[in-house]
């Protein structure tokens, strides 16, 4: 892993390794293609996300009701010493034209200090009636599909290249809380070949770049890590992953496996399909497993 990428080149338009001609696996990016390739597989990953919706909206109503009970407590606790301060204003009032000049005077700085002391209370009974009103409120589903659309439409906006000076910060935000604001670069060699792979991981955080107070300790436990190219690789690397899917999770054959690659808009034939699937294998510092003909299926009677 390249633990820091700092820029460099003209205009600062190319990243690399902190240590520069010191790493071990000296390599560069282009900024704007790793940013744009990011931004594309966060969009992606948060667009149409139904648990992620579920999630969500599920975390908001127990923020609600954690929420009402808390300021319950807090409400209960102000109006109590609200009812303490009126009962001692009123008794100081009552006192106050009685005893010595020494005593009065006593009485009123003491009445002074006990209605600065129920005004401070007023005033955070108020702003507890005003967080009732406006936090304690529960999340439809169709608005936290729409945030998520529109934090969606700016990623891939961002990716195009297409915001606005105001929207990039927008973008910034929406990325930084995504991501963490980390993301691991690992370089990868690969075997008799000049040109090295450039991956960047992270753990995607889709609550809190919904929402920071949705947060919770446990919730990056659960997630697991995300693997972006940051550098587009050579199409035999490319569509490796999907090879494996195809071959080993779903059963196809090699040519099965090329008619859909095809329909998925990749230009490839059974061949190519052949050298990918043991590409995987080799990425994952494995054996590839000798598939039998057709992947064991029974060929079709003529």
């Amino acid at each position: 892993m390249i633990p820091r990428a700092i820029a460099l080149g003209a205009l600062g338009k190319a990243m690399q390794c902190k240590n520069g001609d010191q790493c071990h696996r000296k390599s560069a990016v282009r900024r704007q293609d790793a940013v744009e390739a990011i931004c594309k597989s966060l969009a992606t990953l948060i667009s149409g996300d139904e648990e992620l919706i579920e999630t969500v909206a599920h975390k908001s109503r127990e923020l609600d009701s954690k929420a009402e009970h808390g300021l319950d407590e807090q409400f209960a606790h102000s109006k109590k010493q609200l009812g303490i301060l009126n009962n001692r204003i009123s008794d100081l009032f009552e006192m106050s034209g009685e005893g010595t000049k020494a005593d009065r005077d006593e009485i009123k700085s003491r009445l002074r200090s006990a209605q600065s002391e129920r005004s401070a209370v007023q005033d955070e009974i108020d702003r507890l009636r005003r967080a009732v009103e406006g936090m304690t409120n529960t999340l439809t589903r169709e608005q936290i599909r729409h945030r998520l659309s529109m934090m969606a439409e700016i990623l891939h906006e961002a990716a195009a290249g297409e915001l606005g000076d105001d929207a990039v910060y927008k973008a910034l935000a929406v990325f930084r809380a995504v991501t963490g604001g980390a993301i691991m670069v690992r370089v990868e060699h690969r075997n008799k070949r000049k040109r090295t792979n450039v991956i960047g991981v992270f753990v995607p955080r889709l609550i809190r770049g919904f929402s920071s107070s949705l947060q919770t300790e446990d919730e990056d436990l659960a997630t697991r890590p995300m693997t972006v190219w940051l550098r587009k690789p050579p199409r035999l690397d490319l569509i490796a992953e999907r090879v494996h899917e195809l071959i080993d999770v779903e059963k196809m054959s090699h040519r099965e496996a090329a008619k859909q690659l095809q329909r998925e808009g990749h230009k490839v034939n059974s061949g190519n399909v052949w050298y990918s699937y043991h590409r995987w294998y080799e990425m994952q510092g494995l054996a590839a497993p000798k598939v039998p003909y057709n992947n064991g299926k029974k060929r079709r009677s003529a």
